[in-house]
């Protein structure tokens, strides 16, 4: 990526690495849809790893 496209979108980049961080404080793009899920009815991640076949 050229220096100029990463300049341009370093505001994004600040963004995400703050969502990432769980930061609470910061304006979104867009605010959350819908509610959250119980973990109990959460696939197990072996379980996504075998059904996307990315077992090595």
């Amino acid at each position: 990526m050229p220096p100029a496209a990463a300049e341009q979108m370093w505001e994004k980049v600040l963004t995400w690495r703050q969502m990432i961080r769980l930061q609470i404080n910061i304006d979104l793009p867009a605010l959350p849809q819908g509610t959250s899920v119980d973990a109990a009815y959460l696939p197990l991640d072996a379980a996504v790893v075998n059904t996307l076949g990315r077992w090595r």
